[in-house]
């Protein structure tokens, strides 16, 4: 054992200063590797039919209806088109088409999602829309493996509390739309992807929601698939925000709780394996499944998300911006799409430069091939910096998953 150990470094001879050194030339070569496939977000509108306390984007309506609704022309869809057809000649691989806003699934944005759908099918891209589903109906016939694949979703619990979250602008009811919208995706052969939005109002609710999947049957389908998110603490109105390892914490004891229960409320064990507690123990749970099911290194990642290695984010204006979460601040945003094409300031160079072989404090730190140095959109709203390590409940969430699936693994041999 002792040789394995040193056969994989994980003892060392080496000085803290050759181990910085090594370090940041296993990242930089991810690095290389990850900035060969792009993620591109086309932005049909920043207008919205929904008005969710807890959206990040609240503070653009300051802006006035006229500037929300501009919606994106035809000559702006092609010209993304024409600058993915170069990215592609160049080597790069672009793998999906993000349909972002605002909402993009607007019933008034029928227009430019049918253009951006009919290039995407020409180059064979795959489209997934974040959506509050709530306009489906009016893209019924865009819905399947031929044209938007995927779909995010929205639940935040019981009807009640859900519609108090998820608030349309006009109307009362946005529970029954959501899930007749995933009834309606999971039909049609796309893949749906239902997100709760969970803080301190709506935790207890998470049994409801298990159970409701486990009604419908949705977590029979092999195209869906669930998770829980904490509300950002950058965003949340609380005082004490919950976290992602609150949810994890919360979801373990319940899944202890309801081993042994039984009539009508009992949940089955498998909803816990198929719910995922966050998009961050998500990734970990599948990197050291990996490890687990082959015997071989834990996967590493050097870059936290997409945003780091060239994700572009186009906006109805023709800005471009490195994230979701920074669309509509100009100050943030990495250049702007003309007749000339794409045109990149320096931002763009300081968000690909946001590497953890980068960051001092991440450079000496056990996680950072893991973590990749935290979401630098937080970074910026946090510490007003986005080279800052931004480490959030990362560790609290490593220590909670990792043993949980070893012990998972283990109990299915």
């Amino acid at each position: 054992h002792k040789e394995a150990l040193i056969d994989r470094g994980y003892i060392t001879g080496k000085t803290q200063t050759e181990e910085i050194a090594a370090f940041k030339k296993v990242a930089n070569t991810f690095k290389q590797v990850e900035s060969k496939t792009m993620h591109i977000t086309i932005m049909p509108t920043y207008n919205c039919n929904f008005r969710c306390p807890y959206c990040y984007e609240l503070n653009l309506h300051s802006k006035g209806q006229n500037w929300m609704e501009q919606v994106i022309s035809d000559q702006a869809i092609m010209k993304i088109f024409e600058i993915i057809d170069g990215l592609e000649e160049e080597g790069h691989s672009i793998e999906d088409i993000n349909l972002y806003g605002g909402e993009p699934l607007l019933m008034e944005n029928r227009k430019p999602v049918d253009l951006i759908v009919r290039e995407a099918q020409k180059r064979s891209l795959r489209i997934v829309a974040v959506t509050n589903g709530y306009d489906l109906e009016a893209f019924q016939s865009y819905i399947g493996p031929h044209a938007i694949s995927e779909f995010q979703l929205t639940l935040d619990g019981k009807k009640n509390t859900h519609n108090k979250r998820r608030k349309h602008k006009d109307a009362t009811n946005t529970y029954a739309q959501v899930i007749w919208a995933v009834d309606e995706i999971l039909g049609l052969g796309a893949i749906c992807n239902l997100r709760s939005n969970i803080d301190h109002d709506n935790i207890h609710e998470i049994p409801y929601i298990l159970k409701l999947i486990q009604d419908k049957g949705w977590d029979k389908n092999k195209n869906f698939r669930n998770y829980f998110k904490a509300v950002h603490g950058c965003y949340s109105t609380e005082d004490n925000p919950l976290r992602d390892s609150d949810i994890s914490k919360y979801l373990s004891e319940l899944a202890q709780s309801k081993a042994h229960a039984s009539g009508p409320d009992k949940i089955l064990p498998e909803s816990f394996v198929k719910s995922e507690m966050t998009g961050v123990a998500s990734e970990l749970i599948g990197r050291f499944e990996y490890a687990l099911k082959t015997g071989d290194y834990a996967l590493f990642k050097s870059s936290y998300c997409g945003a780091v290695n060239g994700m572009l984010v186009f906006d109805p204006y023709g800005d471009v911006y490195p994230c979701w979460d920074t669309v509509g601040k100009k100050n943030q945003k990495i250049g702007t799409l003309g007749q000339a094409g794409l045109q990149l300031n320096d931002n763009f160079e300081k968000w690909q430069d946001r590497q953890p072989q980068n960051i001092d404090a991440c450079s000496r730190c056990a996680y950072a091939l893991y973590c990749g140095g935290g979401c630098p959109a937080h970074a910026q709203v946090k510490e007003k910096d986005i080279q800052a390590p931004y480490c959030d409940a990362f560790k609290e969430v490593f220590d909670q998953v990792i043993p949980a699936t070893y012990t998972a693994f283990k109990n299915r041999l």
